[in-house]
């Protein structure tokens, strides 16, 4: 069987920044797996698994188009300084979790003032070039559960890939 819309797959994959720094990976034994379908990957890795099969291996360099996109200067924000604790300990470079419109999200400070806190809401690989390495394991038909949850991810509005903690996308 090959990769296409609707099938299961379950793959190992490495991912790091041009320079080499490994940002993500599965771990030995713990593959992801997920119902196969436009956006619930990086779109560069999505077109090089399709049409693969089992026991492929991959290598990729994505461009921030293929990626997490390039970075968006309007997502970067001048924030005023009392909408954060009084006791934060904020300074450039730090991450933490804001509540966005559709639930918490990362963002990073960038540059702080007496007044105002300046946040970048990019993702944190947005604008990067990356490299993925990828070994498929297992491409079939999804089980009816599988198949729910890829249904229960849609409802959610971030296609199963969001990392926002929502119930439906874990």
């Amino acid at each position: 069987m090959k990769i296409a819309a609707g099938v299961w797959v379950s793959l190992e994959y490495a991912l790091s920044t041009e320079g080499g720094e490994e940002v993500d990976r599965t771990e030995p034994g713990e593959p992801m797996g997920f119902v196969f379908a436009p956006g619930a990957i990086l779109p560069g890795l999505e077109r090089g698994l399709l049409g693969l099969e089992q026991g492929a291996e991959l290598s990729l360099e994505l461009g921030p188009e293929e990626g997490f996109g390039p970075a968006q200067p309007d997502m970067c924000l001048d924030l005023p300084r009392d909408r954060f604790p009084a006791d934060a300990r904020l300074e450039p470079g730090m991450q933490f979790a804001a509540q966005g419109p559709h639930g918490p999200m990362r963002c990073r400070v960038v540059s702080l003032s007496a007044d105002e806190v300046r946040v970048d809401f990019n993702h944190p690989l947005a604008g990067q070039r990356l490299r993925v390495r990828a070994t498929v394991l297992e491409v079939r038909a999804p089980t009816a559960e599988e198949l729910a949850e890829h249904e229960a991810a849609q409802t959610c509005g971030h296609g199963g890939c969001c990392d926002s903690g929502c119930s439906s996308c874990g």
